[in-house]
């Protein structure tokens, strides 16, 4: 399944493979790179999904006209036609929300001309895998079941007779139905970390006590514009509420969000365990959140080495911690479960801020290991040494699909990798934004030639060739 879009900021043209699995996006800056992540994000946010649905209620029969619901055998064209509708509700309406863009915003040419197309391959509906969802009418439990590699769904209640819904209960019913599958082609649920992440852990308070304040400014206007007949004048309603909107794209509001109400007392799920020891590990302590009394907002300390008499509050801890705080709290409250409906698309805007080389590295083998466990993952870089240890997770994959033992070259050679944690090239899509166009980098046989990258590089080292060649001239006159 392609996406290809055409006048999305900067850029002017370009086509995205949704089948990979791992992204990397490389790139100049200003050339797009956050705008397409941001723009994937909503397209695989479940929210715009019921919205999408909820905007055709209305034609809800021209989707499913079917009024026994046990079970569907949908058509191939049938969800050619939903794919394109949901498209251009992305194009035409969440695009808006995605970015923030309110009416009359100065930021709004961004997404002038916009076009979005999916193209949609035989192979696309041939992989289809099986999806379940559950959810309640009229507080009965219904559950959509859709087998793998096929069309058919299977829709089943102990509590509700399905065939005699009424009118409200199955536009609901087949509401449902469209989300579900939806998620068939889209199944994994986004979470977006900026690149600004360093922000976040100090003050994130701030942003909330200047929203709090906006919000008490609207109300106070709000009492304004009510007329003394109890009429509001909807003209001015609309001004207030259009210029209070929130500062950030919709990805990052919603980690802020997130922050704001955090479950404090919520378990670590066992299977994110290994990971946030591994966090803690490189963090050299473990990130936790503090509230007075249990009320207020709350806080972000950083305990070191888990000694509760060590605590840092986080504007005296270091950048690099800082900057990995809310991946640390995306793995320890956040991410999906395996045990869930869908799995993760994390997405990670230029992982490697304020990190040590090893750091990155060893963040870059975290992030491989998350999607070795079926998760979707999406970077942005401007880092060569991202790039090469993506290449070095990428042939771990090579080798391993000829059979080779990699375990004993790893012992042997005593890498710094681990053979279970590898990419696999029909898994991976590495994209090059030169500012105008997005390219494909494909992954050849000896990995993925990151051209740009490499152009810097040896423009650096020609640079200091000639120069330290001029001073041992300079050292054999004397």
């Amino acid at each position: 399944m392609i996406l290809t879009i055409k006048n999305l900021g900067p850029i002017k043209t370009g086509q995205i493979d949704l089948s990979k699995s791992f992204y990397l996006f490389v790139g100049y800056n200003n050339s797009g790179k956050t705008y397409m992540a941001q723009l994937l994000w909503g397209l695989f946010e479940e929210e715009y999904m019921f919205r999408f649905t909820e905007s055709i209620k209305d034609r809800i029969d021209e989707f499913l006209p079917e009024k026994q619901y046990t079970e569907l055998e949908l058509e191939e064209e049938f969800l050619r036609n939903l794919l394109d509708e949901y498209i251009i509700y992305i194009k035409n309406k969440a695009i808006i929300d995605i970015f923030n863009l309110y009416k009359n915003s100065n930021s709004s040419f961004i997404i002038n001309n916009l076009n979005l197309e999916l193209t949609i391959n035989q192979d696309t509906f041939d992989t289809l895998k099986e999806t379940e969802f559950s959810w309640y009418i009229s507080n009965k439990k219904i559950t959509i079941t859709k087998q793998s590699n096929s069309f058919k769904l299977t829709i089943e209640s102990k509590e509700i007779e399905l065939n005699n819904l009424n009118l409200k209960e199955q536009i609901i019913l087949k509401k449902q139905i469209l989300v579900i599958l939806l998620h068939s082609f889209f199944s994994a649920t986004p979470f977006y970390l900026p690149a600004s992440r360093i922000f976040y852990p100090s003050f994130f308070k701030y942003i909330y006590e200047t929203e709090r304040e906006e919000r008490n400014n609207i109300l106070e206007k709000l009492k304004e514009i009510v007329e003394p007949n109890g009429e509001v004048a909807v003209g001015d309603l609309e001004d207030i509420l259009l210029a209070h909107k929130g500062r950030y794209t919709e990805p990052m509001n919603r980690l802020i969000k997130l922050i704001f109400h955090s479950d404090i007392n919520k378990e670590t799920s066992k299977e994110y365990t290994e990971y946030i020891k591994t966090l803690n590990k490189l963090l050299g302590g473990e990130i936790i959140f503090k509230q007075v009394e249990g009320i207020g907002v709350p806080e972000f300390y950083f305990r070191i080495n888990g000694d509760i008499n060590k605590e840092l509050s986080m504007y005296l801890a270091s950048s690099m911690i800082n900057q990995l705080s809310t991946l640390y709290l995306f793995f320890k409250y956040w991410a999906r479960t395996k045990g869930g409906d869908f799995h993760n698309f994390l997405i990670v805007d230029e992982p490697e801020e304020n990190l040590h080389p090893q750091m990155q590295m060893e963040l870059i083998k975290l992030l491989v290991k998350f999607h070795r466990d079926g998760n979707r993952v999406l970077l942005t870089t401007h880092s060569p040494l991202v790039a090469e240890a993506i290449n070095n997770h990428l042939y771990l994959g090579m080798l391993k699909k000829e059979g080779i033992d990699i375990a004993n070259i790893i012992e042997k050679e005593d890498l710094s990798l681990d053979p279970e944690i590898y990419l696999d090239r029909e898994e991976l899509g590495v994209y090059f934004f030169d500012g105008e166009v997005i390219k494909a980098y494909d992954a050849q046989e000896y990995g993925v030639l990151f051209r740009d990258f490499n152009k810097a590089k040896n423009n650096v080292e020609h640079n200091s060739y000639v120069l330290a060649n001029h001073i041992f001239e300079l050292e054999e006159e004397n």
